[in-house]
């Protein structure tokens, strides 16, 4: 039988603080944008200057919230076509089809790796939200692909036995 898997990992405890942090610059934001309103008329005269003035600080609060809530979970699910990774409520989404899978294994990221969503070089793409421990899969083209997880051994167990790698025990 294929195995059916789904799982959501959610970031660490600390991740939970940054909402905090990014109320706190809204809320600056917000008092700024009060004051040149109030009292910018005469340091401000030029109304496009004052436009550009509340752009500065309000499009990095906003790729800061669209980046919060794409990391708020990753839901890895498997079943006998392909392994599917899903950022937040849906905002991102990759397929994997297991038919190009060749190999699996559990493995560690180095700490420098980070998390999110980028190219490690050598042909490995990861996807992780939080923690060091991972599932890394290899391709038929020698390429590979890492997958961030809070249970990797029994992740990469799963992907072989949908590949057809691994017969089920």
């Amino acid at each position: 039988m294929i195995p059916e898997y789904e799982h959501t990992q959610k970031p660490s405890r600390l991740f939970y603080y940054i909402p905090f942090a990014f109320v706190l610059y809204l809320m600056v934001i917000i008092v700024v944008i009060y004051l040149m309103g109030t009292h910018g008329q005469e340091a401000l005269p030029d109304s496009q200057l004052r436009f550009l003035m509340l752009l500065i600080p309000i499009v990095p609060g906003l790729i800061i919230g669209w980046a919060l809530l794409m990391m708020s979970s990753l839901t890895v699910t498997v079943n006998q076509e392909a392994i599917r990774l899903r950022f937040g409520p849906g905002m991102w989404k990759k397929s994997i089809p297991l038919e190009n899978v060749i190999n699996c294994r559990p493995t560690r990221n180095f700490w420098a790796h980070g998390w999110g969503i980028h190219y490690l070089g050598n042909g490995c793409w990861l996807y992780n939200i939080s923690g060091l421990d991972a599932v890394e899969i290899i391709f038929k083209d020698g390429k590979r692909t890492r997958i961030g997880t809070d249970e990797p051994h029994r992740l990469a167990d799963v992907i072989l036995e949908a590949a057809g790698l691994k017969t089920a025990v």
